[in-house]
């Protein structure tokens, strides 16, 4: 009964819709796309709910449509005048049923933000690099109306191969040469002394044309790609460069998604433990490597749940990339032993790597380890509860 009064008020109103899919960065991307579509637009934007958990999401998408009580339900009936003009909702990739949203749906913007080498969940990518890919265009494009468009992380090789069944309804963004959105002159700023100020600036990159891009107390590549995700979308629905880069002043990032944030001991936090798949996790220790905060670099690692079979081999790698620069590594759970074990074998001193079995037995110790000036990044799998460590150490 709600879904037929959802596709009746969809019907009678008509909102542009757009969905916001991937492995990585849906939540920031939603944000950012939120940010600069209502710099011109009424824009109303979902919940994300954990993944796969179809029926929480589905009946949040409908409550957004008809309004979350009767009352907010008569309005939108008859009172149509402060409608929202566009829906932005992030869709769970490996939702079961995850046509539907489509068909009942029927955006006009399908944002890919990356699927990721070894994808976040992988069992619904089971198969070789083609089965992917094949599964993604059954899902997605065969769903799409003809007046749809896609905009796609150029970076990600298995995104950037829809590219070919698009043509001309499509944009891309990423680093790499031959993506139609880009950034470039990417600065990251840390200032103990000017807290809000700090933060990273960019040159987004359009045909021919570039503005500059400042987003406040957040880093790494994630929040880049958002940006540029947002641009893209904003460029669809006919705002310039220049009321984008407007926008994105305002682009504040979802809790617990690489914020700076101030410890205890005047250290300082790198927060972001709402997610971890192989390539978020990289792409963190990355910044903290190129950070500068004027004390020792600290990494607290989780598990990264959903990789299947690419388990050890995942941590493993992650291990090998945190042994090149950290002066201290956490690990918890029992798949970040792994991290642990091939930083070992790597060089890094045993002494300087502290495991644990869960978060609760993580965050007194290493509240007793951290020291004035550290620079520590917390990630893990939301399962891991990595913000019961960040709540131990973040000053209150």
């Amino acid at each position: 009964m709600l879904r037929l009064l959802a596709k009746f008020i969809l019907w009678r109103h008509k909102p542009r819709v757009v969905v916001v899919t991937g492995n990585i960065g849906k939540t920031c991307a939603k944000e950012a796309i939120f940010c600069v579509l209502a710099k011109k637009f009424r824009v109303k934007k979902n919940l994300a709910f954990p993944p796969g958990d179809f029926e929480p999401t589905e009946r949040d998408i409908i409550f957004n449509i008809l309004g979350s009580s009767l009352a907010n339900f008569l309005k939108t009936l008859f009172f149509p005048g402060n409608y929202p003009e566009i829906f932005v909702f992030e869709i769970e990739l490996s939702a079961f049923n995850f046509p539907k949203y489509f068909k009942f749906l029927r955006p006009e913007v399908v944002v890919v933000t990356a699927l990721g080498e070894i994808p976040a969940r992988v069992e619904f990518f089971a198969g070789p690099k083609s089965q992917a890919l094949q599964n993604f265009k059954v899902k997605v494009l065969k769903n799409l109306p003809s007046f749809g468009h896609v905009v796609l992380n150029y970076d990600d090789e298995t995104v950037r191969e829809i590219k070919e069944e698009i043509g001309s309804h499509s944009l891309t963004f990423g680093f790499q040469e031959g993506a139609d959105l880009t950034a470039s002159d990417i600065f990251h700023q840390f200032l103990p002394e000017n807290f809000k100020n700090s933060g990273l600036n960019f040159k987004l990159n359009f045909d021919g044309s570039a503005v500059p891009i400042w987003l406040h107390q957040v880093y790494g590549k994630l929040h880049i790609y958002s940006a540029l995700a947002a641009a893209a979308v904003g460029l669809i629905f006919k705002l310039n460069l220049i009321e984008v880069s407007q926008a994105l002043k305002e682009y504040k990032s979802p809790v617990l998604q690489m914020t700076l944030e101030k410890g205890v001991k005047r250290t300082w936090l790198l927060n972001d433990v709402l997610e971890a798949s192989p390539a978020s996790m990289f792409n963190s220790l990355l910044v903290l490597k190129e950070l500068e905060s004027g004390g020792r670099k600290v990494a607290v690692l989780g598990d990264m749940l959903g990789v299947g079979k690419y388990t050890e081999q995942a941590h493993r790698t992650i291990g090998e990339s945190a042994s090149k620069f950290l002066d201290l590594l956490f690990c918890v759970g029992s798949r970040a032993k792994f991290i642990a074990d091939e930083a070992v074998k790597r060089g890094f001193p045993k002494e300087k790597i502290f495991e644990f079995n869960t978060s609760e037995e993580a965050g007194k110790i290493i509240q007793n380890e951290i020291k004035e000036g550290d620079l520590i990044l917390i990630k893990g799998s939301k399962e891991m509860e990595m913000e019961k460590i960040v709540k131990e150490i973040k000053e209150i």
